[in-house]
């Protein structure tokens, strides 16, 4: 049986850990997956992005009905955003005003290709104000691993020591990757172009460069 340093610090038997892949309503990795997951050895993670607090704290109890092993919540949490609160409908109206041209080359393409304009069930959107009761949800219930994807995770050092959470901090980027270890993140995965192709790229020279850290 392969075990590594990973395991040891995770509490798993198996150095496997399921990617938290966030979409509207966590329908990728609900709790039943994520649980099933830790079940067998690994450390399964909900992509919690897509979910408002109250659903994200509902879901994390629900793996707690699930399984008794460690497991995660993977949040995107951007260093920037254009907007720190709105709803959907809101932060629209701020590209009308601001981004006229921008508008008008997306409603061309609409009629261009003929795809229908279909309406988002919710007004959610990801903003400081929703990722910091987010954030505030995942310390609350005290889950084993907070993964911080985009962002800095430094912020929540502190709070963290205080409930005993582990912090992985996703990097695609030498750059990121820095910032995220300046953070004192427990431990970084660090992704490639096909994680989601939304990660940047990484040379052979900036490789080299993070496994001296």
């Amino acid at each position: 049986m392969l075990r590594t340093p990973l395991c040891e610090k995770l509490g798993i038997k198996y150095p496997v850990m399921q990617a938290g892949m966030g979409i509207f309503k966590g329908v990728v990795t609900p709790p039943e997956l994520v649980a099933a997951v830790s079940n067998a050895g690994g450390m399964g993670c909900i992509g919690g992005s897509g979910l408002e607090p109250e659903e994200l704290r509902q879901a994390i109890r629900r793996i707690r009905s699930l399984t008794d092993k460690p497991f995660g919540v993977d949040l995107l949490i951007p260093s920037k955003m254009s907007a720190t609160t709105g709803t959907r409908e809101e932060i629209r109206k701020e590209i009308d005003r601001m981004y006229p041209e921008h508008r008008k080359l997306v409603d061309s393409l609409f009629d261009r290709y003929g795809v229908p304009r279909t309406k988002v069930e919710k007004e959610f959107t990801i903003t400081e104000e929703m990722t910091s009761e987010q954030a505030r949800v995942v310390f609350e219930e005290k889950v084993p691993v907070f993964v911080v994807g985009l962002g800095d995770p430094g912020k929540f050092r502190g709070i963290a020591n205080e409930t005993n959470t582990l912090i992985a901090g996703i990097a695609g980027s030498l750059g990121n990757a820095k910032r995220q270890i300046q953070a004192q993140v427990d431990f970084l995965i660090v992704q490639g172009a096909e994680a989601g192709g939304h990660t940047g790229t990484r040379s052979e020279e900036h490789t080299s460069e993070l496994q001296s850290h």
